[in-house]
Formats: structure tokens, sequence, C-alpha cells
């Protein structure tokens, strides 16, 4: 398998394929197949983190907004002490540089779920800075692996925004524009996350001398959308149905088996 564009090309072997479909493929030394993929092992390692509260939810009451505060108050820490060997070795657990986005979601859900939502406020905006200082710090990094510019304004400006949308969503601001229809772009994010990269990277490649960068923009991103919303409809929708319908047999099926087995 090549994925390939004027300046970007690269052979996928078996293996790679293979250890790509673990998503554990980081541990084994071996490169993710699309860029995109890197953001699953930052996913993994929070849905541990969630695990491991919820296990010390077992002994002791523990506020997930406690478990919140402390994890903010660690990545801000971070800044400081990186040099510390305690902080590199949390950093692969705690992920600080990603870690502001998981925080500030755990206080929208709070925010959107309590009263005094203006208690989540000032936590929320030191989440904003947070997200805004480790975006910035890594332009360097990220103009030589893209060989372009990256405005440090424009970066803050988007990050902002969003935090804004979720801020109206979170405090039911925007309930008068709530739509069904708004559901069905949601479910595209997923599909549009894992392909819109490298073929992205491949037709901007082969087609930005020919074709003003703006609209080869539009066009690429409608594409885009295009191919998310039938890989939604014709194998997200019928294969999620297939599993769900055979998990709630198994559900079904399993007590009776070890009953059985066990008589």
């Amino acid at each position: 398998m090549v994925l390939a564009g004027s300046s970007l090309q690269h052979q996928v072997t078996v293996n790679e394929y293979l250890a790509n479909l673990t998503m554990f493929q980081y541990f084994i030394n071996i490169e993710n197949i699309d860029e995109v993929y890197w953001t699953l092992l930052v996913e993994i390692k929070f849905y541990i983190l969630i695990a491991f509260y919820l296990v010390l939810l077992k002994f002791r009451k523990f506020n997930i907004t406690v478990f919140a505060y402390l994890w903010l108050t660690a990545s801000f820490a971070n800044i400081f002490l990186v040099e510390f060997y305690f902080f590199k070795i949390a950093n692969f657990f705690l992920i600080f540089k990603w870690s502001s986005y998981f925080i500030a979601g755990i206080f929208f859900h709070e925010l959107y779920k309590r009263d005094k939502k203006y208690k989540y406020i000032f936590p929320l905006i030191l989440c904003l800075i947070l997200s805004v200082y480790y975006r910035i710090t890594s332009i360097p990094s990220l103009e030589t692996l893209y060989n372009t510019s990256f405005s440090p304004y424009i970066i803050s400006v988007i990050i902002s925004v969003f935090f804004i949308i979720m801020y109206l969503i979170s405090s039911e601001k925007l309930n008068s524009i709530n739509s069904p229809k708004l559901l069905k772009f949601g479910v595209l994010t997923y599909p549009l996350y894992l392909i819109h990269q490298n073929i992205g990277f491949i037709l901007f490649n082969q087609l930005d001398e020919y074709v003003n960068k703006y609209l080869l923009f539009f066009l690429i991103s409608s594409m885009m959308l295009f191919l998310a919303f039938y890989i939604n409809k014709l194998i997200e929708i019928p294969v999620s149905k297939f599993l769900k319908l055979r998990t709630d047999k198994l559900i079904v099926l399993l007590p009776s088996k070890i009953n059985r087995n066990s008589s």
C-alpha cells in the first residue's frame, strides 16, 4: 500500500497496517500509517486515567472536579518543572500538552449539569490559557515539520472560539438553534478525522499549482465532508447496528451459559 503525493510518499507494510489496527503501534515502535493516529494514544491514556479515577471511587468518594483541579495544577506545574524526572514520568500518563482540553471537557460537563455555573468559568479560562500556551510553544516544531509559517494570533483565536462555543453549548445559550440536523453533522466528525489528513495532503500537493488555494481548500473540505457522510451512512451505521445486535445477544446468552457450566 502506498500513500503518495508530489512531496509525500510512504510505503505501508502489512505489519504496519496490522499494528495500526491495534492502536498500540507506538508501544512496539511502529509508525502511524496516518499522522492523525497520534491522537489515539492520547485518547487511550485519557481513558486509562478515567478508569483509574473510577477505581479510586470504589475506595473513597472523590469528586471529579477535584480530580480535574489536581490535573490542571499538575499541567501548569509541568511548564516550570518539566526537566524534573518526576514530571517526565508523569507526562506520559497525564499528557500535559493536551490535558487542558480533557480538563476543560470535565468542567464544561459540570457547568452543564450543576448550578452555580459561574464557579467553572475561572478553571475554564485557565484551561484556555494552557491550551494556547502549549500550541504557541509548539509552533517552531510545526513550522519545521510542515515547512510553512503558523500565526500565534490565529491559533489563539481559533482555540478561543472553540472554547466560547463549548461554553455557550454547556450553559445552554444555543438551545434556540438546537436541531437534529446538527447531530447529523456531528456524527461526521470521526470519519472526517480518519480520512482528512493524508488524502488532503495528496490533493493539495498535486493541485496547489493549478487551483487557487482558497478554492482548493473549499473543494477538498467539501469532498472530505461528502466522503465522511457516506462512510457514516454505508459503513458506520450498518456495522454499529450489527455489532450492537451481536453484543446484545451475547449479553443475554452469557449468564445462562455461565449458570449451565457452573451446574
